[in-house]
């Protein structure tokens, strides 16, 4: 949306209404004009996934396919019935090794198996859709009721035409800040003091660079499944982000059990380095979210572009010794532009 658009905005419903028009309301009326299929990348690539394949066999898929998330389809029922995430596997995981389950069962187990037996595995409960021709304001919410995609549907016909996700928002939000700074110019440092935006000094979780894997997986669960962790050295120096999907640790073992024993004895040093390398060998995703980071004095603008260029969901604040200042998210973002009441139990995720 241009600058001239909002300035015709902003004038109309200031002879409207006596009331300031601020960056929140201005920032409203994009997301409610635009479109979900406006977001839509005409290159995008989709993969579904029938629940009768392996549950393996599907996390093997998403790797190679470059994604993070497929829809289920139910080829009985002939609907889609739900979501499969990297993250999803990943659990899996880690529920064989605390309940003490034979792990090599994931090898055979179909979808429509986990679906039946152990549907908690998956990070989404049912199918969360959009008709495409919704707004983006829509979105906004279904993103923030706890999921971390949204699928949107052809109004027409029910087919799925795209999985939309946080990043998607983000590149309509970069766009409207590239024209129109000033909805964006608010310093990040100084968020923490409107209505606590963002998770700022002690509050932040960090993990040292020695903390076993597995011990951090259980901590980020623990903390309200917040979704990564800023890694810090000896000195409190960031060092790496660690994301719960991060898939490094399976990558390299030759089965499911060598898998669950590096997932025991992987300290967070470890992941960050192998996830480096297969990055740079091209074995894991190119679209898995790295660490960006941002300055205090830094604009909420400056920031949404980093997470855009970093494929990121949020940015790690930073002091010039890299000391962690503080954490801010997607929803984060969003809690600042929007009155939404989901925003208020899930901007940390």
């Amino acid at each position: 949306m241009s600058s001239t658009m909002l300035e015709n905005f902003a004038s109309t419903a200031a002879q409207d209404d006596n009331s300031p028009i601020t960056p929140q309301i201005l920032v409203q009326h994009v997301l409610r004009q635009t479109a979900c299929y406006d977001l839509m990348q005409a290159s995008s690539k989709g993969t579904v996934f029938e629940t009768s394949i392996p549950f393996q066999l599907a996390f093997f898929a998403l790797i190679e396919h470059d994604t993070d998330v497929a829809p289920l389809w139910d080829p009985e029922q002939r609907t889609f019935i739900g979501l499969m995430t990297v993250y999803d596997y990943i659990r899996a995981l880690r529920i064989c090794q605390t309940r003490g389950i034979s792990a090599s069962d994931l090898a055979t187990q179909t979808l429509a198996d986990i679906l039946a037996t152990a549907p908690f595995i998956f990070r989404h409960r049912g199918f969360p859709s959009i008709d495409a021709e919704s707004s983006v304001h829509q979105l906004c919410q279904l993103l923030c009721r706890d999921n971390d995609y949204v699928c949107a549907l052809d109004p027409e016909t029910g087919a799925l035409v795209s999985i939309l996700g946080p990043l998607d928002v983000l590149h309509l939000l970069y766009q409207v800040a590239a024209t129109n700074e000033s909805l964006f110019s608010q310093p990040l440092g100084s968020l923490g003091s409107l209505g606590g935006v963002g998770t700022w000094d002690a509050a932040v979780f960090t993990a040292a660079t020695q903390v076993p894997l597995a011990d951090l997986l259980n901590a980020l669960d623990e903390r309200g499944e917040i979704s990564a962790a800023p890694v810090v050295d000896e000195g409190g120096r960031l060092v790496g982000l660690y994301h719960r999907s991060d898939v490094s640790f399976a990558m390299k073992a030759p089965d499911v059990d060598a898998a669950l024993g590096n997932l025991r004895s992987f300290r967070a040093e470890d992941a960050l380095t192998l996830r480096e390398q297969l990055l740079a060998s091209g074995e894991i995703m190119s679209s898995f979210q790295g660490l960006v980071t941002c300055a205090p004095t830094d604009s909420i603008g400056l920031a949404v572009r980093a997470m855009v260029m970093g494929r990121a969901h949020r940015v790690v604040v930073v002091d010039e010794a890299r000391r962690v200042r503080g954490v801010v998210s997607f929803r984060d973002v969003l809690q600042h532009y929007l009155d939404l009441p989901e925003l208020k139990t899930a901007a940390a995720r």
